[in-house]
């Protein structure tokens, strides 16, 4: 079939393009150590962002505390208005 010589020439002919093609898309792919790496980082994001969730979730606690108080002092003030207006009222007529 093929002598030497051709055998050589068409291993290399398959060598270069094997380099030229398969090498290069093979660079491209995520090797297992770079799935590990990323697979850390993103659990280190999500830890961080669980962190910011719970401070988050307090600070809308004291959020909430702070409108509740206010609340309150708004419901007091308008029952010291009305005893004021029943006062002014009173001394009008």
């Amino acid at each position: 079939m093929f002598n030497n010589e051709q055998r050589e020439e068409i291993y290399k002919i398959f060598a270069e393009c094997f380099h030229d093609v398969i090498v290069p898309l093979l660079e491209e792919k995520a090797s297992k150590d770079d799935i590990a790496r990323l697979e850390k980082k993103v659990a280190g994001i999500e830890t961080k962002v669980d962190g910011l969730q719970t401070k988050v979730d307090g600070i809308n606690s004291k959020l909430d505390k702070v409108l509740d108080n206010q609340n309150k002092q708004l419901q007091i003030l308008g029952k010291y208005n009305e005893r004021i207006a029943s006062l002014e009222n009173r001394l009008n007529n």
